[in-house]
Order: C-alpha cells, then sequence, then structure tokens
C-alpha cells in the first residue's frame, strides 16, 4: 500500500474515532439530564402550612379555622398530647349511692336559726329540686316545729354531725334527708355535689366524701375566713366576677365564657386558646378577663394560700395577685394604691416573680423591685426557682401569701422565699400608709401574643404550646381572731 493510500485510511478513521466520540458524548448527556427531572418526580415534599391569618372565609370558635391544615393540627395535637400524659387523671373524692325515697314532695328544708352559709346551701338545693322535680320547697329554720319530713342542712337542733373537718356527707336517716360536714366548707361541698347528681323520680343520691388536705386552722392561731374548693359544675358568682384588669390586644381577646374560665372536675380551670370568631376577625387569640373578688370579698392581713397547676412555658403569663383599687369597703384615700404580685410567671420554664407596687397613676407606677434600698443599694426581689421543671406545668404546688402589719411574706410548698419589709418607704414617697388598707384577689391567665409588650425577658407565644392550661384546686384564706379586716359582700 502506498503511503499516499495509508494517509487517506488514517485521517478516514480518525474522522470515525471523532464522530464516535461526539455521539457518544452527546448520548450520555443526554442520559443524566433526562434522568434529573425522573428523580425529582419521584421526591416526596412536605409542606407544613403556618396557622391561616385572621382574614379566612369561615370560622368556628373552637379556636381553629375550616382551612385549618390536617397534618400541622396533628402535629400540634400529638406534642400537646405528651405533655398531658403526665397529668394525674381525675378521681372525684366521694361516693354516690341512690337509695328509695319518698320526696321531695311534701318534704321541708330545715336550717340552723341565724347561719348564713346553710341559707346558701338550702337555696341552692331548693332551686334544683325545683328545676328538677317541679317542686318548690319552702326553707324554714329549726326554731320552728319539727315536722315528719325534713331535708336538714347543717347543725340543727335536730342532728348534730359528728364528720371530722375535711368530710362531709348526705344521707338518709328514717324520714330525715341530711346534709352534714365537719365544717361548713365541706357543708357546702356536700351540696355543690348533690346539685350535680342526675334526679330520678322516687329516688335520692346519697354521698360521702373526704377533702383531704382541708384544715380550719394553720399554724400561729391562722382560722379558716373564706375561701373557694370549686366544687360543682359553674363558677360562684357570690365570690368572683370578672373585670378586664389586664387588657387583651389587636390579637388578643380577653373573654368570660366557659372556653377560657369554668368549673370542671373540682377546679377551676382557665384556658388561653388559639382563637378565631367571627364576631372579632382580627383576634388570633382568647384569655380570660381577670377572675376577681373585688365586689364579693377584701381583705387586710392573714394567710391566702391556692393549690394550683400552672403553666410554666414560654410565652404564658399566669399570676394571682391582689389591688386595692376598686377593693371592696376601701374607703381611704392616699396618694396612691397598692398592687400585690404574689407570683407571675413572665414567660419563664421554672421561675415565679413576686413584687409590689404603688400606683399613682397609670403611667406611674413604682415598685420594690427596683426602688428598695438596702445600705444605699437597690435590690431587687427574690424570685422562685424550681429545681426540678421535668413535669413542673403538670404538678400542683400551693402558692403562699402571709400579709401581717409589718411584712408581706411569699411561698411554695410552705418555704418561704421573699418578705417585703413594710416599716420602710422603699421608694422615699408618700409613706406606707396604702399598705394599710383592704386588698382584693385577683387571677389572671394573660399571655404574650405577638403585639403584646415583652417585659421581664418574656418570650412570644408558641402556637404548638397552646393551650396554656391554668387549673386552681382550691383558694383559703385564714385570719388571726380579732387581727386584721375582711369585708364580705351582703
Amino acid at each position: 500500500m502506498t503511503p499516499k493510500k495509508k494517509k487517506i485510511i488514517i485521517i478516514i478513521l480518525a474522522i470515525l474515532l471523532a464522530l464516535l466520540i461526539v455521539a457518544g458524548s452527546i448520548w450520555l448527556l443526554f442520559t443524566i439530564f433526562d434522568g434529573l427531572p425522573a428523580k425529582r418526580r419521584k421526591k416526596k415534599v412536605v409542606i407544613i402550612k403556618q396557622y391561616p391569618t385572621s382574614d379566612v372565609g369561615t370560622t368556628d370558635d373552637d379556636g381553629y379555622s375550616d382551612d385549618y391544615d390536617d397534618y400541622y393540627e396533628s402535629v400540634r395535637r400529638e406534642l400537646y398530647q405528651k405533655t398531658q400524659n403526665s397529668v394525674v387523671n381525675y378521681v372525684p373524692e366521694y361516693k354516690i349511692t341512690s337509695k328509695k325515697w319518698d320526696g321531695p314532695k311534701g318534704y321541708v328544708i330545715v336550717i340552723p336559726k341565724g347561719d348564713k352559709n346553710s341559707k346558701q346551701f338550702a337555696e341552692k338545693i331548693q332551686k334544683y329540686f325545683k328545676k328538677q322535680a317541679g317542686i318548690e320547697l319552702e326553707i324554714v329554720t329549726d326554731s320552728e316545729k319539727e315536722q315528719k319530713k325534713e331535708i336538714l342542712i347543717g347543725n340543727t337542733n335536730r342532728y348534730k354531725s359528728k364528720l371530722s373537718e375535711n368530710e362531709y356527707a348526705v344521707k338518709i336517716s328514717g324520714s330525715k334527708l341530711i346534709f352534714e360536714g365537719g365544717h361548713y366548707v365541706m357543708l357546702g361541698k356536700a351540696t355543690d355535689w348533690f346539685v350535680t347528681a342526675k334526679y330520678a323520680e322516687g329516688k335520692v343520691n346519697c354521698l360521702t366524701g373526704q377533702t383531704k388536705d382541708f384544715a380550719a386552722t394553720k399554724a400561729g392561731g391562722y382560722k379558716y375566713v373564706w375561701g373557694d374548693e370549686f366544687s360543682g359544675l359553674e363558677i360562684n358568682n357570690k365570690k368572683w366576677t370578672f373585670a378586664n384588669r389586664m387588657a387583651g390586644s389587636a390579637l388578643l381577646e380577653t373573654r368570660t365564657d366557659e372556653k377560657v374560665a369554668s368549673v370542671s372536675q373540682d377546679n377551676l380551670q382557665l384556658r388561653a386558646i388559639r382563637s378565631y370568631r367571627k364576631e372579632n376577625p382580627v383576634a388570633q387569640y382568647a384569655t380570660m378577663q381577670s377572675l376577681n373578688t373585688m365586689k364579693t370579698m377584701s381583705f387586710m392581713h392573714g394567710y391566702l394560700e391556692m393549690s394550683a397547676r400552672v403553666p410554666f412555658i414560654s410565652g404564658a403569663w399566669p399570676s394571682l395577685w391582689a389591688n386595692s383599687n376598686g377593693a371592696l369597703n376601701n374607703t381611704k384615700t392616699d396618694p396612691y394604691t397598692i398592687e400585690v404580685d404574689i407570683f407571675e410567671v413572665f414567660s419563664s420554664v421554672d421561675k415565679l416573680v413576686p413584687n409590689i407596687h404603688k400606683w399613682r397613676g397609670q403611667n406611674t407606677p413604682s415598685q420594690y423591685n427596683t426602688d428598695h434600698i438596702v445600705n444605699g443599694e437597690r435590690v431587687p426581689a427574690t424570685p422562685y426557682i424550681f429545681e426540678n421543671t421535668d413535669n413542673l406545668t403538670n404538678e400542683y404546688h400551693i402558692y403562699g401569701f402571709k400579709w401581717t402589719e409589718k411584712e408581706m411574706t411569699m411561698s411554695v410548698d410552705g418555704k418561704d422565699y421573699m418578705t417585703f419589709d413594710l416599716t420602710k418607704d422603699f421608694d422615699n414617697q408618700d409613706g406606707m400608709d396604702g399598705f394599710k388598707v383592704p386588698i382584693s384577689i385577683l387571677i389572671n391567665n394573660h399571655m404574650f401574643a405577638p403585639d403584646v409588650e415583652l417585659i421581664n425577658d418574656a418570650s412570644n407565644v408558641n402556637n404548638l404550646d397552646l393551650p396554656y392550661e391554668y387549673d386552681i384546686d382550691w383558694i383559703r384564706l385564714y385570719q388571726i381572731p380579732g387581727k386584721g379586716e375582711l369585708n364580705l359582700a351582703d
């Protein structure tokens, strides 16, 4: 083969090889780019929606809109359920037994003469039988002639209870239906539980119960004078009213309905919730107005304690406090009114903050935390920090407040952690006579909604943590006989 022919063959082979390389490259690139969309189509993408804005078209008052994302709701419910698993299931402290009875027709209700508490309990029973049986029973005192068919309320001259101070009962003895308790607080519990039980003609619900932690006296000579066990099925409007003393915001409405404040399972149940309502389409959250005793009870000096399960959660702002402004029978005029923060939880997971204030106007407060001077230095109030917080939000603790002429002391489970000195003018203005007046009690389950001002290192609400649950088992006030002041509405 001549050199010329060899050269031609080499050129042809080179061209063919180049064509093969180009073709292979094109095929490889096509395969790669063609495969990418296929892989993307197989990838599962989950998008979790946020809560809808307040301008959704259809809403309900259970707190969530109709277009609330199912996936997001399931996550929220699962996380919330995990926090509830540690809560002790409610077990009633009383037992009910249904027995045959020929009443209420022909019966009369008998109370001890001059006993206001027994009269209130008798009126509840009277209302119950009128509603359930259509019979209105007469209420008389034990000074009247004894009848065969009587419903006895309390220690009458017909019957005196031998129960311990923390026990109560409803029983039949002969032809008498007897409501009894070792203390009038327990008699009230017997009444409250009786009127919540289902009525059946020809029968009556008898019951026995015991409140293990109730005591009529405390160390130091303190005697029970007022309180609420939160039995029955509704808030006692002779002890509590609502007032908007902690204002809401555009996003947070304060309400009085049962979704934010109710009595159930022997507890006052306070709820701060996610909420959408057509009546207020801008608001996205709801909580209670201040539950208070301004129109029903005020006191000066004594020992107040409360058993409660408090939400220690980021964004929550629960509190127990007191105020002289608007308190029943507070007629004294001072240059300021006082506020006593028995405790506040400023969105903390482990800390209570106490304080006392002088208020000289809406925007001129003076508080112990910033104005208390010791040896020329400012000394803040001492918070209470819980050591074990693993299950704190599900635990009941006893929160105490003792008030004497010289001091106000806050405690948890019997342990004092902060004492305020009332003998020294902590801001050197107007003296301390403002702390010598009666105060009323207030309870709040507020929250730091997105448009609520953050204070004391608080954080805004996290929607996954809602609802904030504040459950109060009981609240009790004790005073030393002959000392202090107690004012009760008629």
